[in-house]
């Protein structure tokens, strides 16, 4: 079973997602990691992201969207299959 590593980048997107993260929670697929990658959002990101242990979150300033996205997948597992998320995006169901 191959691992899938979900890549959410994200600024100031909190009132959307705690529903990116809990569509990717709702998988039917035990391996899987998520990485939120936040730009030091100063909404209340930070305080929805701790809500949901399971996350590697990365908190740290980046220069948009495509610099975040490569940091989240250079510390993804080299052996599992990237998939990138909008922090105001959802998954269907039954996607993995």
């Amino acid at each position: 079973m191959n691992k899938i590593t979900v890549v959410t980048p994200s600024y100031n997107q909190g009132q959307y997602i705690a529903e990116c993260i809990d569509s990717v929670k709702r998988q039917k697929y035990s391996e899987f990691e998520h990485i939120v990658v936040d730009n030091c959002s100063t909404d209340n990101t930070s305080f929805v992201l701790r809500q949901h242990a399971h996350l590697h979150v990365i908190c740290e300033p980046d220069n948009g969207q495509s610099q975040a996205l490569n940091k989240g997948i250079s510390c993804a597992d080299p052996s599992s299959i990237i998939s990138c998320l909008n922090s105001d995006d959802m998954l269907t169901d039954g996607v993995f």
